[in-house]
This record gives structure tokens, C-alpha cells and sequence, in this order.
């Protein structure tokens, strides 16, 4: 079982062939594998961050956060723009661990827009 980065609860988690996800209600957090995020959203938003946060020399000096609840590898706060807004996530460039707010999340959601589409359906 992975515990909260922020709370440090205990978390259910969930794996599928989309990959890894758990949420914690309390911090409204999202943690996932970066395979499970890529399936959410369009490579080409999440795929200059990662970028980044893989390549020393293109990564400014982020801040370093908390231990990986999946692996013990110190985390990044991954500071990003997208259409105008700031945001933020936390990675993990060992494991391939993401965490972000539920808005953040949604941020990448969108960008996927077969994602969108399918979500706009439902909710029909």
C-alpha cells in the first residue's frame, strides 16, 4: 500500500493495463504512473516536462521534496505553464512516479481531447 506525499495516509491504488493510479480524497492529490498520465493527455504537453525533469542539464534547480512513497527516491516539485496559468506537479525521475492536484490533473486531461470527448459523452 502507497501512502499520501502530503498527508501521508494510506492510499488504495489501483493498476490496470492504462498503469498506476491512487488518490487521496483528503489533499485531493492524484498519483499515477507517468504511463497512466500519458494515456490521459497529449504527449506533446507532458512530453517537454519530462523531458526536463530526465536531462540535468536542461532542469533548473528545483526544489527537492519528499521521499517517493513508491520507491524512497527524493521527489521534485515541478514547476509548469500551460495556456497562461502556473501549475505544478511532483515526479519521481527514478520510478516514474507523478503527483498533482485534481486541477493540475485535469490540466493534461483536457489536452487529450479522444479523453474529453469521451468524458463530454458521459456526462450526456
Amino acid at each position: 500500500m502507497m501512502n499520501c506525499i502530503q498527508c501521508r495516509r494510506a492510499l488504495d491504488s489501483t493498476t490496470s493495463a492504462n498503469g498506476f493510479r491512487a488518490g487521496c480524497e483528503k489533499c485531493g492529490i492524484e498519483m499515477m504512473s507517468l504511463g497512466r498520465l500519458m494515456k490521459l493527455s497529449d504527449s506533446r504537453v507532458l512530453t517537454g516536462i519530462w523531458d526536463m525533469i530526465q536531462s540535468e542539464s536542461l532542469r533548473p534547480q528545483w526544489k527537492k521534496s519528499s521521499p517517493c512513497p513508491s520507491c524512497t527516491t527524493l521527489t521534485m516539485g515541478v514547476p509548469f505553464r500551460h495556456e497562461g496559468k502556473e501549475h505544478a506537479l511532483i515526479a519521481c525521475p527514478k520510478c516514474y512516479l507523478v503527483a498533482m492536484k485534481t486541477p493540475t490533473l485535469k490540466v493534461f486531461e483536457d489536452s487529450n481531447t479522444q479523453v474529453a470527448e469521451k468524458r463530454i459523452a458521459a456526462a450526456r
